[in-house]
């Protein structure tokens, strides 16, 4: 785990052994616009991550495995941490 300063207060990444699904790497960060954003998949060359936002709180998920393996896992992800 790493705590990084960000504008709206302290953020984190957890860098997670997932077992069957590969190496995983979560962040969260407080963000200064409520909302409520679905898991979505954005790719950066070759790179892929599954971000989401409940309320005050912006998420993302990377990780080694394929996208449907991290979509899955960032919807399970995103009903626990509501």
């Amino acid at each position: 785990a790493q705590v990084f300063p960000s504008r709206g207060g302290h953020s984190v990444e957890i860098a997670i052994d997932a077992g069957d699904l590969g190496r995983m790497s979560l962040f969260a960060a407080r963000v200064p616009t409520f909302a409520v954003i679905a898991p979505s998949l954005a790719r950066f060359d070759q790179t892929k991550a599954v971000y989401w936002q409940t309320g005050p709180l912006a998420y993302a998920l990377t990780g080694t495995g394929s996208d449907e393996i991290i979509e899955q896992a960032a919807v399970r992800l995103s009903r626990k941490l509501q």
